[in-house]
């Protein structure tokens, strides 16, 4: 590891072939040029949902375990976007795309939930950067598409 390599970084590295499956997956270019089908659109609202309810009990734990009141604050902050805001774009979501409560309540007996939940709840710590970075990475990517992202797209009308 280089003095300026962060150590996000340093996983990226490690796992290089990993990371470009994850940021140029199919679904992210469909995403990216708008021509991701409703049915597949909706199938990733429930499962993001759910990796947002994972993220909130996360950051939950990080206010209860930081050192100081500055750290405990800043994770507060954070967890106050994701439980409101954020949480708002979903709901508002799922009732524009008529998705049924029952379907986006309680997606956890989904794969990809489950290693969410086992990297995110269970003790998995040095992966989360990671998770977190791969995540901002391709919806990074996909808002700088050519056509504009297709959640912003899609946020104006719900």
């Amino acid at each position: 590891m280089t003095t300026t390599e962060t150590f996000s970084e340093q996983l990226r590295v490690g796992c290089e072939a990993n990371w470009q499956a994850a940021t140029s997956h199919r679904f992210v270019a469909e995403l990216a040029n708008d021509e991701i089908s409703d049915a597949d659109y909706v199938r990733y609202l429930i499962l993001d949902y759910a990796f947002l309810d994972i993220l909130v009990a996360h950051v939950g734990q990080a206010v209860t375990t930081a050192p100081s009141m500055v750290e405990k604050r800043q994770y507060a902050g954070f967890l106050g976007v994701l439980t409101g805001d954020e949480d708002d774009y979903f709901l508002r979501s799922f009732a524009a795309m008529g998705v049924a409560e029952a379907d986006w309540r309680q997606p956890y007996d989904h794969a990809v939930v489950r290693g969410f939940h086992e990297i995110m709840l269970g003790g998995e710590r040095p992966h989360t950067p990671m998770c977190w970075r791969r995540y901002c990475r391709w919806s990074g990517f996909i808002s700088a598409g050519p056509n504009r992202s297709p959640i912003t797209r899609r946020r104006a009308f719900i």
